[in-house]
């Protein structure tokens, strides 16, 4: 059985790849990742993903 985060995950997927010209894009960005490209970031864990950012308290996002 699948997790609801794995189901969501698979689901978002599943619309993005419906369009030829994101489907071409997402190829594009996958293969420059496995070909040595991109930049490694760290993310966010919950907690922080889940504050307001900076910009949301004061009202200018």
């Amino acid at each position: 059985m699948e997790s609801r985060r794995e189901c969501a995950s698979t689901c978002e997927t599943t619309y993005l790849m419906a369009s030829p010209v994101n489907r071409r894009g997402l190829s594009e960005a996958i293969a420059s990742l496995e070909a040595g490209g991109g930049i490694v970031r760290e993310l966010a864990d919950d907690r922080e993903e889940q504050r307001p950012h900076q910009d949301v308290k004061r009202g200018l996002g």
